[in-house]
């Protein structure tokens, strides 16, 4: 069984990609205190009961507590763009029992190329040469000065540290002429926006075009047939003699792409990877170790120009000493993190958008697979999860006020808790994406909603808390930075703590013991109370079982195998999920599914997800 754990991102398959060849409805609303959402499966309007058997999960999934920061929301979990726990038949990487974390967000769609290698280097140590040929004759240390001085000439934050020092001018190494590391201890900062090596995993996940399952693999990048792919012994022109131009590794991008739009991932070059490992991986061995004692074999991955077609299989792996460097040996870069250095059209080629420029955004995870009991990851379906951060915490009274000047929750006295810590309640699913673009803007970011094409709240015609709805159609961008709402298929993997296996479920978020996670029917006294006063799930979130129901963005209806990851496009009720203070504890189920018109009010809150990483 595999288990594809996406990150709070969101944000794949999985990572981004680089591309090109220079990576560097109207009517009042009610506030009865008692009312209770449609809940149920089916279509608008049904009310017909759906399965209470639920799922979430205690596994991996690694949330790393909250983080503030700039402009940061109090409360908000980061964690790897995916985690993996399970075998893909074949691999030596993916095996039954190892969880594999992959935080690589971006990734060069091209093995670095020698114009490239030499503008930050200085030199091009090539033995087949042309501008746009992958470099070769690089060792491993030659790949990490590469990363860190081009993070640095990028204005990012480099990855790797040599005794605590990023600054390859401190590590008494020259590159290109034999020399090594070997005694020093080398670093690796995963969570740093700077360039570096993939880990293993990283790479063989890109290799498999993001794709952990056992259906819809290729035994080589792209394709099972290796001629459209690659460039290897057979077609790599080893019938001239190696003083013929044309001669050894080709020109990248002259081969097809794969599933993830990387090229050359089978043949060419072979490419070093972090990983400091022998060829042997046993359960348990967790990643990334972002530590190494130099000296040690590294992997290399891919095969290469010179190489017979089994060695460019996307499950073969090979090792060598990180010193060494040969016309077979070259390697490609990737990014942990979105944002730092520039943007869309700018000279590294980040793209945003993903219509320029070298690199091209994805979600932070696809899944392809069903889970037992869940109406939104069904068989056939691809659900894409872009955000790569949520609020630990439902949205509080106090944080609700202090954006939109006035609290609409309904009072409610609990011996002992302050009233400002509990969740707002009483809001639409209107006024929660008013709330999200105003706190955007007011930190600095990019708002995701835009209502006849303004993401100014105060051209919208609307006034929040009263009844009203938005006129207009509205259209949320899930590339901003800005706050928006969870997607269903983005509160529900959340709600499981990240698990997407059939196996570790529990119920409830976090527990199979609703009282020891949730605030429902039975032990609320009928009153929401303080957040983060029940027990965190495996992703250190709180309340994604009851307290109040939460808004999502999606329009409600029966799922099926073609609806997007985003939902229906049209509808007449909005998704609501976790069940409430005054609810039977079915409510609270990870699985169970809510809705309820936009503009209704009642023991309704929400929580704020972002797509980007802070």
């Amino acid at each position: 069984m595999k288990k594809v754990l996406f990150t709070l991102a969101a944000i794949l398959g999985l990572s981004l990609a680089l591309v090109a060849t220079s990576c560097g409805g109207g009517g009042g609303g009610s506030d009865d205190d008692d009312e209770t959402p449609v809940v149920g499966s089916g279509s608008t309007g049904t009310g017909s009961g759906s399965s209470e058997s639920g799922s979430g999960n205690r596994g991996s999934g690694g949330g790393s507590g909250s983080t503030g920061g700039s402009g940061a929301a109090s409360g908000l979990v980061s964690t790897p763009a995916v985690v993996v726990s399970g075998a893909i038949e074949g691999s030596e990487v993916f095996i039954e029992g190892r969880t594999v974390e992959i935080w690589a967000r971006w990734c060069c769609d091209h093995e670095v190329t020698q114009a490239e290698y030499e503008s930050v280097m200085g030199a091009n140590p090539s033995y087949y040469s042309g501008p746009n040929k992958p470099v070769q004759n690089v060792s491993w240390y030659d790949a990490i000065v590469y990363c860190n001085k081009k993070s640095i000439a990028d204005g990012r934050t480099p990855c790797y540290k040599v005794e605590g020092k990023a600054d390859p001018s401190q590590w008494g190494y020259t590159p290109h002429n034999g020399d090594s590391l070997y005694a020093w201890h080398i670093t690796c900062d995963f969570t740093a926006d700077g360039y570096r090596l993939p880990t293993e995993a990283e790479w063989e996940y890109f290799a498999r075009g993001g794709n952990v399952s056992d259906s819809g693999q290729t035994t080589y990048s792209g394709s099972n047939t290796i001629g459209n792919v690659a460039w290897y012994y057979e077609n790599a022109k080893m019938d001239l003699y190696d003083s013929d131009p044309n001669f050894g590794p080709n020109p990248v991008k002259t081969k097809a792409k794969n599933g993830k739009n990387l090229y050359d991932m089978s043949g060419n070059v072979r490419e070093w990877c972090w990983d400091c490992k022998t060829m042997l991986i046993t359960f348990p061995v967790d990643t990334p170790v972002d530590d190494v004692q130099s000296g040690y074999s590294h992997i290399l991955r891919g095969g290469s120009w010179f190489t017979p077609s089994s060695y460019c299989t996307v499950s073969f792996r090979y090792i060598d000493n990180p010193h060494y460097r040969t016309s077979e040996y070259g390697f490609r870069v990737v990014c942990s993190k979105s944002e730092g250095g520039s943007t869309e059209g700018s000279d590294n080629g980040f793209s945003e958008s993903g219509t320029s420029g070298n690199y091209v955004s994805t979600p932070a995870v696809t899944v392809n697979r069903a889970i037992d009991g869940s109406e939104v990851f069904i068989e056939g379906r691809r659900v894409e999860i872009w955000a790569r951060w949520c609020c630990d915490h439902e949205v509080t009274q106090s944080e609700y006020q202090s954006v939109m000047g006035y609290n609409p929750s309904t009072p409610r006295t609990a011996s002992g808790e302050i009233q400002e810590n509990r969740p707002v309640d009483s809001v639409s699913w209107y006024d929660a994406i008013m709330y999200c673009n105003n706190r955007s803007t007011a930190e600095g970011k990019t708002p995701c909603y835009k209502v006849a094409g303004k993401t100014d709240t105060r051209q919208w015609n609307y006034t929040p808390h009263c009844g009203d709805s938005i006129s207009g159609t509205i259209r949320c961008d899930f590339t901003a930075d800005g706050y928006r709402l969870p997607t269903e298929a983005e509160w529900e993997y959340f709600a499981r703590g990240g698990n997407t296996s059939n196996s570790g479920q529990t119920e409830y978020s976090g527990s199979n013991d609703i009282e020891v996670v949730a605030w429902y029917g039975k032990n609320s006294g009928s009153k929401t109370h303080e957040v983060k006063k029940k027990d965190a799930n495996a992703l250190d979130l709180y309340d994604m079982s009851g307290n109040v129901y939460e808004w999502c963005w999606d329009w409600y209806d029966t799922i099926r195998t073609t609806t997007s990851y985003t939902g229906e496009v049209s509808g007449s009720s909005r998704v609501l999920r976790g069940g409430d203070k005054g609810g039977f504890a079915g409510n609270c189920a990870v699985s169970r599914r809510s809705f309820d018109r936009p503009y209704w009010r009642s023991d309704y809150g929400f929580r704020v997800v972002s797509s980007w990483s802070e």
